[in-house]
């Protein structure tokens, strides 16, 4: 866990750099890129269900079967086909070793996040790669949920631009790597979705209304299911009372957090005269997507809970307009508010990064391929 602590903070730290000439802040980003594809890309038996996706890659082969066919750890469902097909590419073109696959997975996630940064805040783009960065390891150690949303971090440029059908190509070519991510594609038209605050605050509590009155109706309904495979197993699972450390939990100092952010949202979307802004207001939208499944689907039942992952990028770009804003004010206030706004978030991340409950079980102590002397 110190390990991750000491990479949050020094990430944090080098945000001063953000002072400096674009050249320079460049640069930073730059080394960083390198740290986290190597820190990321050469670990061993660590992240989330290591064997199971190292199994994946070793079954990998170049043909149809092997790649359209290939069932899951489970048994009884095929895995997705592009993951396969990543697989067994990377086994062909470059050599038949896991680590390698994870290095050039690692590379492609951080280049995306640099030009991510540069594209929609290129003004202060170490702030918005830190932010991207600072939420924990899933974003630089993942599996291939998380690397079907690096790939959709490419679809947001063409919700901006109204460019619907490259838009639909990118999230169906992250929906190949894995299916949840095709829950993404209605952002698409929430440009046009201008709410009142209202409609916010009072969706948002019905929210937490939801989840403490509908929660075991929810996992009745899951077991009422029983057979439908996959999904419904780890359902099953998550929302067991008896599962521990990653059993279903309330944070309600979590739905208060959500609350504060969306209030601060809604005040600067009226303060900056945004409440006719496309993009802001579609922004907005996908952060209260995100902020209403984990509170629906809280803690435990994370799997339901994934349909907002990707979505997160929503909630950086949203982060980066106020702050930009602010800082764009000129006003004492305005800067100091934007520092306190940034720095809290930062916080807030490594907190949770450093307390996830996979911490110790996935993640500590870090170990790479030289530990095992793979080289």
């Amino acid at each position: 866990m110190d390990t991750y602590l000491i990479i949050d903070i020094l990430l944090l730290v080098s945000c001063i750099f953000e002072l400096s000439t674009k050249k320079i802040k460049q640069k930073i980003i730059f080394i960083w890129m390198i740290f986290f594809t190597l820190f990321g890309g050469l670990r061993w038996e660590i992240g989330g269900d290591w064997a199971i996706y190292k199994g994946y890659f070793d079954a990998a082969q170049w043909n149809l079967e092997s790649i359209l066919s290939y069932k899951r750890w489970e048994g009884d469902i095929s895995i997705e086909p592009g993951y396969m097909f990543l697989s067994a590419l990377v086994k062909m073109v470059f050599i038949d070793e896991y680590w390698c696959f994870n290095l050039l997975m690692g590379f492609f996630a951080q280049y995306t996040y640099y030009r991510f940064s540069m594209e929609f805040s290129p003004r202060r783009p170490l702030l918005m790669y830190a932010l991207i960065l600072g939420t924990g390891m899933y974003s630089y150690i993942f599996v291939r949920s998380g690397l079907s949303v690096v790939v959709c971090y490419w679809a947001y440029r063409y919700i901006r631009d109204r460019k619907m059908m490259r838009f639909l190509l990118v999230v169906i070519v992250a929906g190949f790597i894995h299916r949840q991510v095709l829950l993404f594609i209605p952002l698409y038209w929430a440009v046009k979705w201008h709410f009142r605050w209202k409609v916010y605050v009072i969706g948002y509590l019905c929210c937490c209304v939801a989840y403490m009155l509908l929660k075991d109706y929810i996992t009745l309904l899951i077991f009422a299911l029983g057979d439908l495979g996959d999904m419904t197993e780890k359902l099953q699972w998550y929302t067991d009372e008896d599962v521990g450390k990653l059993g279903r939990q309330i944070s309600y100092g979590t739905w208060v957090m959500y609350f504060i952010m969306l209030s601060i949202f809604l005040f600067f979307r009226k303060k900056f005269k945004l409440e006719e802004d496309d993009w802001y207001n579609c922004m907005l939208v996908g952060f209260f997507i995100i902020i209403a499944s984990n509170t629906v689907f809280t803690e435990g039942m994370s799997t339901l809970g994934r349909i907002s992952v990707p979505y997160k990028p929503a909630r950086t770009i949203l982060v980066m307009m106020v702050i930009n804003q602010l800082l764009d004010n000129g006003r004492y206030w305005a800067k100091r508010f934007a520092l306190a706004f940034f720095l809290g978030l930062a916080m807030i991340n490594i907190y949770k990064d450093v307390n996830d409950p996979l911490m110790d079980i996935c993640f500590a102590p870090y170990r790479s391929i030289f530990d095992f002397n793979i080289l």
